[in-house]
């Protein structure tokens, strides 16, 4: 933090930082530690940017499938990388440019450093309302639970998030085992493709795959969602009408994921429908602090959560929404400079 923040008052030619630390790993660690932090903190500074401008140009939400390519284009005007100078090259620049926007939007664990999480972008689904309302079991579902339309395409889009943030999510990237050597940045917790189904599979495989509803033990966040909403205690059936639903809908596709040899079907959230805009009205939960960009009854999804979402206004004084909104990229090389670099290195440094 402290780090940003001195550079982005410099101008471009006083910016330059040393960094001390107590040892030569921790000198290292450093290293790559402000270099990995600066390149995210970027990477949602020109997000941000990005959808704010397309805002102001009047144009639609931004395509998930198009902001890595659109987020490359202007890091390379921006002199945040080079150029790549051959198609093949392009492409694979163009693919590590694409894990920290899967990670930014296909992951539940940054929260409170995220553009959704707090509350400056909001994810939507193309065109969900008008598909839904063209599916026959629309008008039973909505009387079932006693929602508008409005609050049923919410409701979806709730439950859509919901698998998006567990990376269920249809990328070429993220259907099959992510390889070690691979440079994912946030994916740390697991690199296996996950993918959901009526019922969960045994762990064992190149793959997981998630029950939309458990059929003995503690109800998952679903459920307990719809057990909020409804005041039912079994809430199987109707989850498994939504899901019905919004694969009719074509929110959900069944592919198959894993590795060659060990694959199954299961059920991911169309990444070629997934948008991107500004949050114009985001909503936080009175108790968890969660923010959510859609009000279903005031319901809060967080399992074992009693709060109720009010209207919320990203703070302006926290670090990194001032970041991710005012503060410009620019590039930063983040070196080791110890007896450990070669000295010719450390003189050039």
């Amino acid at each position: 933090m402290l780090s940003n923040a001195l550079m982005s008052n410099l101008d471009a030619s006083e910016r330059r930082l040393l960094v001390f630390a107590d040892n030569r790993q921790d000198t290292a660690f450093q290293a790559g530690y402000l270099q990995d932090r600066y390149n995210r903190f970027t990477k949602r500074q020109l997000t941000y940017q990005i959808i704010l401008d397309e805002e102001r140009r009047g144009q639609p939400p931004v395509g998930l499938a198009d902001l890595p390519k659109i987020v490359l284009d202007r890091s390379i005007a921006l002199g945040l990388l080079e150029e790549p100078r051959r198609g093949r090259e392009r492409n694979e620049v163009l693919k590590q440019e694409t894990w920290p926007i899967l990670a930014e939007f296909a992951q539940a664990g940054q929260r409170r450093v995220s553009l959704e999480g707090l509350g400056l972008v909001a994810v939507g689904y193309d065109d969900l309302r008008g598909r839904i309302d063209h599916t026959p079991a629309t008008d039973t579902l909505a009387r079932q639970l006693n929602l508008s339309p409005t609050e049923l395409a919410d409701l979806c889009a709730n439950i859509l998030d919901e698998l998006r943030l567990h990376r269920a999510l249809d990328h070429q990237l993220l259907r099959t085992p992510i390889p070690y050597g691979e440079n994912v940045g946030d994916f740390f917790y697991g690199r296996l493709p996950v993918g959901y189904g009526r019922k969960a599979v045994s762990s064992g495989h190149a793959y997981v795959v998630r029950a939309f509803a458990n059929a003995s033990g503690a109800p998952n966040v679903l459920q307990a969602y719809l057990r909020k909403l409804t005041g039912q205690s079994d809430v199987a059936e109707l989850l498994d009408e939504l899901v019905n639903l919004l694969e009719a809908a074509g929110f959900l596709v069944n592919r198959k994921i894993g590795s060659t040899g060990d694959m199954s079907p299961a059920l991911l959230v169309d990444y070629q429908r997934v948008l991107v805009e500004r949050s114009s009205a985001p909503w936080q939960c009175s108790s968890c602090r969660r923010v959510y960009s859609r009000n279903v009854k005031g319901l809060c999804m967080a399992r074992g959560c009693e709060g109720t979402l009010v209207s919320y206004t990203p703070d302006q004084e926290n670090y990194y929404v001032y970041t991710y909104t005012h503060r410009k990229p620019f590039p930063v090389a983040a070196r080791e400079h110890s007896a450990q670099v070669d000295s010719t290195e450390r003189a050039h440094l």
